[in-house]
């Protein structure tokens, strides 16, 4: 996708509307681990406009652009998630995993402990009744 704002509209809020936009989406989408955008190398302005949203630059492509100059692009991330780690490290996936394994122990956890105390009280119950 390309999104641009004409010279006229700049410092007007709209990239900062458009850039939100985004973000919001594909956070709420949840299938997203990062954000990559392209900005020539010379335009410190947008760069340092999308650092205010927390894309770094993580990489320079040579010859990236065919009609303008310089040539070269910026590569910018915004990690959406915490960094995935590999060998010893936990990838988004395991982490993922992980923490729907921690959510389904939890779950059956309170489950167990649940019906134990409907049990407890419905046998305090009863043993009160019987006494009557």
């Amino acid at each position: 996708m390309t999104l641009g704002c004409l010279s006229p509209y700049r410092r007007l809020g709209v990239g900062t509307v458009m850039v939100e936009h985004v973000l919001r989406h594909v956070e709420k989408d949840g299938n997203y681990d990062n954000v990559y955008l392209h900005v020539q190398v010379n335009n410190t302005g947008a760069i340092d406009f999308y650092k205010k949203f927390g894309f770094e630059i993580h990489e320079t492509k040579k010859h990236y652009y065919k009609r303008i100059e310089p040539a070269d692009a910026h590569v910018l991330q915004k990690n959406l998630r915490p960094p995935s780690l590999t060998n010893g490290i936990i990838s988004h996936n395991d982490r993922h995993h992980q923490e729907k394994i921690n959510h389904d122990k939890n779950h059956h956890h309170n489950q167990h402990n649940e019906k134990h105390h409907n049990e407890r009280n419905s046998h305090h119950h009863d043993k009160r009744n019987s006494d009557k």
